[in-house]
């Protein structure tokens, strides 16, 4: 809603990965101006020929570290997703997007929380040779997908801890919420599971969609694996 009310609006994807946001919005919001920005060359390379295939003139891809000042400024929202995790100085990063965004600018980020239950396939009672075969097909998966420059540079957030890192940087934090809920982690596991696990799919892949429709179907998730977060640089701040 904010930036289909808008038009010409300017959005940052920081930390694009393989660009499926910003081409989902570039081709849902036509007047959209997108800057996506991503550490990977090689993401940013792969982007660009997937943009080139689509037609797309209104989202650029370019190389950048987000721990350090962006060139490009005055954006009316930017958003990152699974990206500020992988950042070892995350609170510059943080601080760098905010001097990016307009006075008033929205930023939504989305961030992995601490999982101490663990995957499925971590249970004991999780058959041993599937495990196994799922371990082997990670760590392919791995090596075949992401860029070798992937790296965990923490596992996720508590959210008092995100959004006590949004309101440093000089945020003003307007939402705080949990994501990936009981259903939404299921039907993740069960979707992973299944690509390593074909013999399984049949059974899995129907029941991860059933879970996935359970999920957005929730008003509000109590308690999630993931944390929302809504916040903007306020209108009285002028300096970055």
């Amino acid at each position: 809603p904010v930036l289909a009310a808008k038009p010409g609006a300017r959005l940052l994807d920081a930390g694009c990965g393989d660009g499926a946001p910003s081409f989902y919005l570039a081709r849902r919001l036509p007047d959209l101006d997108i800057f996506a920005v991503d550490f990977s060359t090689e993401n940013v390379s792969n982007c660009r020929r997937i943009q080139e295939t689509l037609g797309l003139r209104n989202v650029r891809f370019e190389q950048a570290d987000l721990s350090q000042p962006l060139q490009a400024s005055g954006f009316d929202a930017a958003m990152m997703s699974d990206v500020l995790e992988h950042i070892d100085d995350d609170r510059a990063a943080l601080r760098n997007i905010r001097a990016a965004l307009r006075p008033g600018g929205t930023f939504v980020l989305h961030v992995p929380g601490w999982h101490p239950k663990g995957h499925l396939w971590e249970q004991p009672w999780f058959l041993a040779g599937e495990r196994n075969r799922l371990a082997r097909w990670n760590d392919d998966h791995t090596a075949d997908y992401l860029p070798a420059s992937y790296k965990d540079a923490r596992e996720g957030y508590r959210p008092d801890e995100i959004e006590a890192r949004m309101r440093e940087a000089g945020f003003r934090v307007r939402s705080v919420e949990p994501t990936f809920g009981t259903f939404g982690l299921l039907g993740h596991n069960l979707f992973y599971i299944s690509r390593a696990v074909p013999w399984l799919m049949p059974l899995f892949v129907p029941l991860s969609f059933v879970c996935a429709e359970i999920e957005m179907r929730q008003r509000r998730i109590a308690v999630g694996q993931s944390t929302l977060v809504v916040a903007e640089r306020p209108e009285e701040d002028g300096a970055a």
